[in-house]
């Protein structure tokens, strides 16, 4: 029954029908406590009384309320009124996309714009494993400014009984629009495998996309028929009409629906990145295509394949006559979704230079593989590895590990060998012929030994610039680098050479990044996602003015203020590797837990997502979140959410280009002081201290340090007038600080040690001072201290050793991380005396971030009342929706007779 304007639904009070359909009643409402319009779905009276369905539907709900994007209508959450249940949305203005086509077809400019936003928004729901399922013009708004909104995200799927367990689960039913003797409205943009009643993924919504983008260009659906009947039959036998496109449409345009309108899903365009690369012309008649796509098929016998082809028999032992030009061959590895790509913050991957295996950053340390072997094994010893580069010679691996240091090891495994130790994670490394290393640092480029020694810093850059990717070119005497400064610092960097002798600098080209030597005389470059290359003379050191395209889609390492890396690799006989864009690997999954005492875990009720660090607030009602990582930097970089644990809404704070942590509640609640950093990229590679509202809002910058590159906020005075401060001089000088919240002021140092002093936490009554304290980030003696505050040159005494340091809400223990779990240990006051820790439980949580150990960061909370605690769980493996997202290194063998070839066209067309 509908329900009259001036009702109450919960805390919303009705204003008006806007909308009605098999899904259920749609009203405007006002959301009477925060002042707002929203609209309502007000659920089918046969959903809201069927309790395992609303239980099904609630728990989706959750799910799709951590969507946020400009072009997906927002959830809010659920309410509920006398028994029947509805779902919360941002109200959005404008018509919908089937009411705008009774007027006719779209315009073909407006058509593909509003087609590029649903492909975003289509991009953002599949990263977090939501399948749409119901796509069609009925669910798009289209506003006035042209901005486009996708409506009812995964309400099929929460309101499908097919999943549901049961008798009868398994049955084909079709939504309630799709009745005989009309024109269908949902029928008519089903996949064949939805219409068959199959399980669907994110293929169904491509499908649907190419049918919604078919009847904006033409006017009318692609596969409607007259009943339900011959709909289905149309979708499961015919083909759309491509000549009724208008003449306007681009060959590409075509070419994309025809990818869209594959009815074996198999061979479908599977991902929605695909389909804007296909949109823009990525994939049209004459374009590089993939050849081969096997995965067990090793490498070197597809090559062998290529060759007998060709007639070279290359492979064979006996001499044979050189061919003119040797094949082209294109293959592609996906990763075993047990392995998947490491954190993208660096070069994830290395080709050797006889181009005969390559090597690349898994999920647990790094992996080899052989052309010849269908399967990449992994390097025993290498956990935590990054930026992976192999040996002139191929026998050894150099990489990065966290503390951090640049060592190397056998490639086939081996106690690693320390090169250098690093004041940060460096911004490329490369290893030369004549057996040195070249590194990128905050302050410059450094050299060191392949049997290690003392570093040299032999190219110095000016305060806030970055210089990414080093590479000695022939002759010893110059370095090809890029440097960047600015906000946008990569598409608009320099590429340069420096000389080592007399430290001139010569500017090769604007705009671009990550340049190598080729030894067949190019650089090549990555600009925008682009791999270019130019003609270069290494003894004139002049690089050719004219460009050349070469490969679209490479993956980068686009970190906020790190990054530099695209992740290709070229061998020097000509073999080029790299990571396709559009299947670059998901971040890992985590999920939110809570643990008593005893150590028995209760889920809560929020989506899985690569959380890194949870605070409670002190009311204990919400839980501030960081998602991503600042150390190492992920993509895309970290960001604050706030999870609601009354209404269960998890709700995105922040969404800058650079990385936000460090959450820290005021006292009242009502605020969230964090490290962000300039969005205009002033201040270099620093960080600042900002406020923003736990509502959210516009943030407030509050302070910048002097000395110190990551001010990240650690805990807050009783009286809320005071921060403290993690404040680094560099990642090997760490310090506590203190900031004054009510006054106009710098980070100010409080405790400075010769030791690393970090995880400051003060007592309830503001008198002590908690914190943890080990020799350097690479220690494993960790020990925890308590001194007088706000005196801290009083004597220290120890608490025990452990990190990640926390006192309890009434300050009557102190919990620390012992190395397996937690231990407290109980706290007496006038005069203080800590006694021994006792150990509460065990398990595997991610417990710390950042150093070794996580010694840089308590990862974990403790619940006011003192009873449970807040933990993130370890990373999942490949399961679920999230098992269909690919990790990729796609090989190109003789991939230099192209990039030839293509010059060659490219100086006879010019």
């Amino acid at each position: 029954m509908p329900i009259s304007p001036g009702v109450r639904f919960g805390p919303y009070e009705i204003a008006e029908t806007i909308g009605s359909g098999g899904m259920g009643e749609v009203y405007r409402a006002r959301d009477i406590e925060l002042g707002r319009d929203v609209a309502i779905k007000v659920l089918p009276a046969s959903v809201s009384t069927d309790a395992m369905l609303v239980a099904r539907f609630e728990q989706e709900a959750k799910t799709l309320a951590a969507l946020n994007h400009p072009n997906i209508a927002h959830i809010y959450g659920l309410a509920r009124s006398d028994g029947t249940t509805g779902i919360v949305m941002e109200l959005v203005g404008g018509a919908t996309a089937l009411e705008r086509l009774a007027e006719g077809p779209l315009p073909v400019q407006e058509a593909l714009s509003v087609a590029v936003q649903i492909a975003d928004a289509l991009v953002a729901a599949h990263e977090r494993g939501i399948v749409h399922r119901d796509l069609k013009p009925a669910n798009i708004k289209l506003r006035s400014d042209g901005a486009a909104k996708v409506l009812d995200f995964g309400i099929a799927k929460a309101l499908d009984p097919r999943l549901l367990p049961g008798p009868g689960a398994a049955a084909v039913t079709a939504p309630a629009e799709t009745q005989a003797g009309t024109v269908l409205g949902t029928a008519a943009y089903m996949s064949p495998e939805q219409a068959k009643g199959n399980p669907v993924d994110r293929r169904t919504d491509i499908w649907a996309f190419g049918c919604v983008l078919y009847e904006m260009l033409t006017g009318k659906a692609a596969f409607a028929g007259e009943d339900l009947a011959s709909t289905l039959a149309r979708v499961l036998e015919a083909h759309p009409d491509l000549s009724a496109l208008p003449s306007g449409v681009s060959p590409a345009v075509r070419r994309t629906l025809e990818l869209c309108f594959e009815k074996d899903a198999g061979k479908r365009i599977a991902d929605m990145r695909d389909v804007k690369l296909a949109l823009a012309g990525k994939f049209a008649t004459g374009a590089v295509e993939r050849t081969v796509r096997q995965r067990a098929l090793p490498i070197a016998a597809a090559v062998a394949a290529a060759a007998l082809l060709a007639g070279a028999a290359s492979w064979l032992l006996k001499p044979a006559a050189p061919a003119e030009r040797r094949p082209v061959t294109r293959l592609s590895y996906t990763l075993p979704s047990t392995i998947g790509f490491g954190p993208p913050v660096a070069s994830l991957l290395d080709i050797a230079p006889a181009g005969d295996f390559f090597a690349f950053n898994g999920a647990d340390g790094l992996y080899v593989r052989r052309m010849e072997d269908a399967e990449a094994r992994r390097v025993p010893g290498t956990d935590g590895g990054l930026e992976v580069v192999i040996s002139p010679d191929g026998r050894e691996l150099a990489y990065v590990r966290v503390a951090p240091e640049l060592v190397k090891t056998s490639i086939n495994g081996g106690a690693p060998v320390v090169l250098a130790k690093l004041n940060s994670f460096p911004t490329g490394v490369s290893w030369e012929p004549d057996g040195t290393l070249f590194y990128g640092q905050p302050d410059g480029i450094w050299r060191v030994s392949q049997d290690g020694g003392t570093p040299e810093h032999v190219v110095k850059i000016d305060n806030g610039a970055l210089a990414y990717g080093p590479q000695l070119l022939p002759g010893g005497e110059w370095v090809l680098f890029t440097l960047a400064t600015g906000p946008n610092r990569w598409n608009e960097a320099d590429i340069v050479v420096q000389s080592l002798r007399s430290g001139e600098r010569r500017k090769l080209r604007s705009g671009g990044f990550d340049a190598r030597y080729l030894p067949s005389g190019q650089i090549t470059y990555v600009f925008q996602n682009t791999l270019f290359a130019s003609a270069f003379d290494v003894k004139t050191l002049k690089l050719d003015d004219e460009r050349v395209s070469l490969v679209d889609g490479i993956q980068t390492a686009t970190t906020g203020g790190g990054g530099g890396s695209a992740f290709y690799a070229v061998s020097s006989n000509g073999t080029l590797i790299f990571v396709p864009q559009a299947v670059a690997a998901p971040w890992p999954r985590k999920r939110l837990v809570w643990v008593d005492r005893a150590g028995n875990a209760a889920p809560l009720p929020a989506p899985p997502d690569n959380y890194t660090l949870a605070r409670i607030s002190p009311d204990g009602a919400r839980i501030a979140l960081v998602v991503g990582s600042s150390l190492p930097p992920s993509d895309p970089p970290g960001h604050l959410y706030v999870f609601d644990l009354k209404t269960e809404n998890l709700t995105q704070l922040t969404s800058n280009r650079r990385p936000d942590d460090g959450p820290v509640w005021s006292r009242d609640g009502k605020r969230i002081f964090y490290r962000g950093y300039p969005e205009d990229g002033s201040g270099g590679g620093s960080g600042a201290v900002y406020a923003i509202s736990a509502d959210g809002g516009m943030r407030e910058l509050l302070a910048t340090s002097d000395q110190s590159a990551t001010p990240l906020p650690w805990s807050i005075s009783p009286d809320g007038n005071t921060l403290l401060l993690v404040d680094a001089v560099s990642i090997s000088d760490i310090n506590v600080g203190s900031l004054a919240i009510t006054k106009e002021n710098k980070v100010q140092p409080l405790l400075d040690l010769d030791e690393q002093i970090t995880e400051a936490s003060l007592a309830p009554n503001g008198q002590w001072l908690l914190y943890g304290r080990f020799p350097d980030v690479s220690s494993s003696d960790l020990q925890v201290d308590i001194r007088p505050f706000p005196d801290v040159k009083q004597q220290r005494r120890s608490v025990g050793p452990g990190t990640n340091p926390v006192f309890s809400a009434d300050g009557s223990e102190i919990f620390v991380f012992d190395g397996a779990g937690l231990s407290a240990a109980p706290v007496q006051y006038s005069p203080v005396r800590v006694g021994d820790p006792k150990k509460l439980f065990r398990g595997e949580y991610w417990y710390g971030v950042g150093g070794a150990n996580g010694s840089l960061g308590r990862a974990w909370d403790v619940d006011p009342k003192n009873d449970r605690f807040l933990m993130i769980t370890l990373p999942e493996k490949g399961s679920g929706d999230d098992a269909e997202a690919r990790s990729e290194i796609d090989v190109v063998v003789n991939w230099s007779e192209e990039l030839r070839e293509k010059l060659r066209v490219h100086r006879d067309t010019r």
